[in-house]
């Protein structure tokens, strides 16, 4: 999505006109360990947050000694979706290396961090859900689906009132998924009923799949990255590689993390000086933006509460746009910025 190039089709590269490195070194991580092409020798599937942290910065150490060139520059962390957990615990391991840093162990410039439609607070975001599915009008206030999903909706909440650090639950998931399925309907090209997709709520995708097959050139990075001359290109050794996947189901089966959500961690990470960016595209429906807002505005840092400057004074909302049309805004205070991106997806 943003590197130099994407696929027309499982034989063709073209370039991508939104690539960041234009703009920047950018440096993908198949992380944690298992995804993309990583592999594990023994069953080392990673179970914590904290792990996959521990890994990261191994990984940084090692690559940082073949290249000491960049090791001084700016380091951005950026990620999208289940990142919002990822990136803080890398953060938080960064900025612990970094009060040991001496003349051996440099000190790493950790300049910001930017998550995108990220998985951060539970709480909050579960909470949205429903919420924005009334806002779009995929689930119509009164009707039986609407007294159900509430139903699921206080259930999910008093879960996470009995236990309010874990990062997923069961019960709030549901929600989700029942939404998805009650409001399905329709038949596709495919013959298979169309459900909302859950990336981006103006289109539809065949149920059970609801987005999961999306974006159109995901069928074609399998075949592609699988080819022996990329393989080759890419300097990956054939016989350590298991085959490039989308999705490890190893990964998720062994991933039972016990560490509390991230948002427990924006805090002090924000008061140690490294400025975060919290983006969302306005038609998500799994990590929506009434989410991320919701989870801003009940966050204290750095002597304040949300987007609040003093007593009854909040942060302006400011406008922008994009070749003259209206394309979000953004809003920040206390090293923190939050930009909501309109006609725009997970």
């Amino acid at each position: 999505e943003i590197g130099p190039y994407r696929l027309k089709d499982e034989n063709t590269l073209v370039y991508n006109d939104g690539a960041w490195n234009e703009f920047a070194n950018v440096l993908f991580v198949d992380n944690p360990v298992g995804t993309g092409f990583s592999y594990v020798d023994t069953n080392a599937y990673i179970h914590e947050l904290t792990e996959m942290a521990s890994n990261f910065i191994t990984f940084l150490e090692r690559w940082f000694a073949l290249f000491p060139e960049y090791e001084h520059d700016d380091l951005y962390i950026a990620g999208e979706s289940y990142a919002g957990q990822y990136i803080p615990y890398i953060a938080q391991a960064i900025i612990e290396r970094n009060k040991n840093a001496g003349p051996v162990n440099h000190k790493w410039n950790l300049a910001g961090l930017l998550i995108g439609n990220g998985w951060i607070s539970p709480k909050e975001q579960y909470e949205a859900y429903l919420q924005f599915a009334y806002e779009k009008g995929i689930v119509k206030k009164g009707t039986d689906l609407a007294t159900r999903l509430e139903n699921q909706q206080r259930l999910c909440q008093l879960k996470i009132t009995e236990s309010p650090d874990k990062i997923d639950y069961t019960e709030c998931e549901e929600i989700l998924q029942d939404m998805l399925q009650q409001t399905a309907g329709g038949v596709g090209a495919s013959g298979k009923p169309q459900c909302y997709n859950m990336y981006d709520v103006r289109l539809k995708d065949d149920y059970p799949s609801c987005g999961m097959a999306w974006p159109p050139d995901l069928k074609s990075v399998t075949p592609y990255l699988r080819k022996k001359e990329v393989i080759k290109a890419l300097n990956i050794n054939e016989n350590k590689s298991t085959g490039w996947t989308e999705c490890n189901g190893q990964v998720g089966l062994n991933f039972h993390p016990k560490t509390k959500p991230s948002i427990t961690l924006l805090p002090d990470i924000l008061s140690s000086g490294v400025p975060i960016l919290l983006f969302s595209g306005a038609e998500d429906l799994i990590c929506n933006h009434l989410g991320t807002e919701a989870l801003i505005s009940n966050m204290e840092w750095n002597g304040g509460k949300g987007f609040e400057l003093t007593p009854g004074t909040w942060a302006t909302r400011r406008d922008w746009t994009f070749e003259g049309e209206p394309a979000g805004f953004w809003q920040q205070a206390r090293n923190l910025t939050y930009v909501l991106f309109y006609n725009s997806s997970h």
